[in-house]
């Protein structure tokens, strides 16, 4: 390459395209595969991805196997290894990372372990604290960053399952009040409790069940 030389992660990752050509049948026969193989490379070699085109794989993989439920874990769990080693890549390359990933978080199956919950909640919470600490965005563009993820995050709190939900519950409120995360300012947080919270409140309030803290 004239480039320089490319990464053997790079490479690997291109010949992946071929296989993701096949019927939709195939493709999704083979998603516990996929997903599964491609979580061991980013956890083992991820700092290697260099290119755009490898990390539009990593994406697409995982927007397209994240409601499966063989590859769910897998994908979930790439999505919390993006999350949290390369912020990078929902701070500075626009929206349309950050879209995928909030898409993703929101595929998690309400039947599936509810240690996945946490995982969400978690990536979720993570992606908050560093849009809210991140330089080179704009005030407009971080704050409405910001509002996408809380989004998220109050919606995972209807989780009817109490340890979910609760769980959702305290990441929601940490990501708000928290000290390590910046005061949000007067209008993101009327957007939030306009917008957000009071249309979610009914919902909020038919999960909780006798005993939960309704604080």
């Amino acid at each position: 390459s004239p480039r320089g030389p490319r990464s053997p992660v790079d490479t690997l990752f291109a010949t992946l395209r071929p296989l993701l050509q096949l019927p939709d049948a195939v493709v999704l026969s083979l998603g516990s595969r996929f997903t599964s193989g491609m979580l061991m490379l980013l956890r083992s070699n991820g700092s290697m991805l260099r290119e755009e085109k490898s990390w539009e794989m990593v994406f697409e993989i995982c927007d397209k196997f994240a409601q499966q439920p063989a590859s769910s874990e897998c994908t979930l769990e790439s999505l919390h290894y993006i999350i949290t080693s390369h912020p990078e890549l929902y701070m500075h390359s626009g929206p349309r990372y950050m879209k995928i990933l909030l898409n993703v978080a929101g595929t998690a199956r309400k039947d599936s372990p509810v240690e996945r919950s946490h995982t969400v909640a978690n990536s979720l919470l993570f992606m908050h604290e560093t849009l809210s600490s991140a330089t080179g965005l704009s005030e407009v563009d971080s704050a409405e960053r910001r509002v996408q993820t809380l989004v998220w995050l109050a919606t995972q709190t209807l989780d009817p399952r109490p340890d979910a939900h609760n769980y959702a519950m305290s990441m929601l409120h940490k990501a708000l009040f928290s000290s390590t995360v910046a005061t949000p300012d007067a209008d993101m947080m009327r957007r939030f409790f306009d917008e957000i919270f009071y249309r979610l409140l009914p919902e909020i309030i038919r999960h909780f069940r006798p005993g939960d803290d309704i604080r």
